[in-house]
């Protein structure tokens, strides 16, 4: 029985009540969806091309080099 069970809470019998082991409670976040719908849609873009990069090192007034490094890094 232990090896089925890892953790306790209060409650039930006795005052202790067996918690379920991992995996064998589904989430509301993932009833209902198939595997992997929901992954990466929010924040997933197509890396920009060169020419994305050369037009914002333009705009920006900086060389090609500087406008890519801020645009892995996240600040443009």
């Amino acid at each position: 029985m232990i090896s089925r069970v890892s953790s306790w809470r209060k409650g039930g019998p006795e005052g202790r009540e067996a918690l379920p082991p991992a995996g064998s409670v589904d989430h509301t976040a993932t009833v209902g969806t198939q595997s992997q719908t929901f992954w990466g849609k929010v924040t997933s873009r197509p890396a920009p091309t060169r020419a994305d990069i050369e037009y914002a090192a333009w705009k920006l007034g900086c060389n090609y080099a500087a406008a890519k490094r801020a645009i892995e890094e996240g600040l443009i």
